[in-house]
């Protein structure tokens, strides 16, 4: 017998897209579902439209409750979801038609805990390949955490429901909070396997609501409200997860806050893409690349790639402010490139192609390592890939020195 799955659909002024995603859901080839809707506080239709359709199929679990964000409605959701797996989807997202049963498939035929999906969100996509990690491999916890950008989002995800036990999504952080809530559940996963199917479908609203534009829209000089800050807000939760995982699993890190700093430098990459697809100011994000650079966690970050054989250049040198300019137009025009060209590449991983390129200085020694920064360093010097052909030829263009292969010697 199909065993339940509960669908997790926060709901907030979604007229214009409910019926089209729960359509999506309620075609799934796998039957055995539940499909947890709540309302939060909708001023427009959207519950007299879910209503509706919960009237056709009892399938669906339509739940009210007042105005309180995402993450209220969410842990509202899990605790009324009975299914032994839970996903989420967005309230303006589709799936294609088998990805519930793909997933299920995943789990089972590969005895894990947490099911992965590529995306087609047109920033933040993935580029999975068909694997499975075994977490209690620290190589392998590790290049699920750092390579591939998997933290990231719940709605691309399948969990045993056990994994999520005694977890909630924090109500007081409105930015990165689903990122946390996967952080969390990692001292549960014992496996986690992903598919190299795109099997979510990202929905962009082009009037730009989203949380880029109102983020852009609020100022990158003037306030702190940008990916980087936003994300340190995070980053004690982050710091505490990690401790709980890596300890749990027994894992061999010499301190599991590593991985959590680490990903400090992740969060500008993640910001200048973002930014750079809107179209913000080149100088404008010039200061703010300087300004990010001089914080201590960021230098922390920097800090410890050291043990990938990376050294960048410190606050103290008269070119690291010269390099930084040219760091910033390096990333923002290899960014404009990358939505032009679309290429087959995480987008995040070319800004930090472009950063490595310029703030990097010559490595003492080679160094083989998963880590992305050093994956995309070998690219780089090799022109390998069409990342990298991108990356060295916007170079160019901007008078810098090529990377050499010697350089790694």
């Amino acid at each position: 017998m199909e065993k339940l799955v509960s669908i997790i659909v926060p709901m907030y002024n979604a007229s214009s897209r409910i019926e089209v995603c729960l359509e999506s859901i309620l075609n799934q080839t796998y039957r055995n579902i539940e499909v947890v809707v709540v309302d939060d506080g909708s001023k427009d239709n959207s519950y007299t439209l879910v209503s509706r359709l919960a009237q056709k199929d009892k399938r669906i679990k339509l739940i009210s409750q007042e105005n309180g964000g995402v993450s209220k409605a969410r842990n509202t959701a899990l605790d009324n979801a009975t299914g032994e797996y839970i996903e989420f989807v967005d309230s303006d997202d589709t799936l294609e038609k088998d990805m519930v049963e793909t997933m299920v498939k995943l789990l089972e035929d590969n005895d894990c805990d947490l099911a992965e999906c590529n995306n087609s969100h047109p920033f933040f996509r993935t580029f999975l390949h068909d694997e499975v990690y075994d977490f209690s491999k620290k190589e392998d916890f590790l290049a699920f955490y750092q390579e591939i950008f998997a933290p990231l989002f719940p709605w691309n995800k399948m969990w045993r429901r056990k994994c999520l036990e005694g977890l909630k999504f924090d109500e007081n952080i409105h930015f990165s909070e689903d990122e946390l809530f996967n952080s969390g559940t990692y001292k549960s996963v014992r496996r986690a396997v992903t598919t190299s199917r795109t099997l979510y479908n990202y929905y962009i609203d082009p009037l730009g609501s989203g949380v880029i534009m109102n983020m852009v829209r609020a100022g990158v000089l003037d306030s702190e409200k940008t990916f980087f800050f936003m994300g340190l807000l995070c980053l004690p939760t982050r710091l505490e997860y990690f401790k709980q995982a890596v300890e749990q699993k027994s894992l061999d890190f010499t301190d599991p806050t590593d991985l959590a700093y680490i990903r400090v430098f992740d969060y500008v990459m993640l910001e200048w893409f973002a930014y750079a697809a809107a179209h913000v100011n080149e100088e404008m994000l010039g200061k703010e690349l300087e300004h990010i650079y001089f914080t201590k966690e960021f230098q922390t970050s920097l800090e410890l790639h050291k043990k990938f054989g990376f050294d960048f250049y410190g606050l103290d040198e008269e070119e690291t402010r010269e390099r930084l300019v040219l760091a910033n137009k390096l990333m923002v025009r290899s960014c404009i490139k990358t939505l032009s060209y679309q290429l087959p590449a995480i987008p995040t991983q070319v800004v930090i192609a472009s950063f490595i390129y310029v703030m990097s200085k010559k490595r003492s020694a080679p160094i083989k390592s998963r880590n992305i920064t050093n994956m995309l360093y070998e690219q780089l010097v090799n022109n390998s890939t069409p990342l990298a052909h991108l990356v060295n030829d916007t170079a160019r263009e901007l008078g810098l020195e090529p990377l050499r292969a010697e350089e790694n010697k």
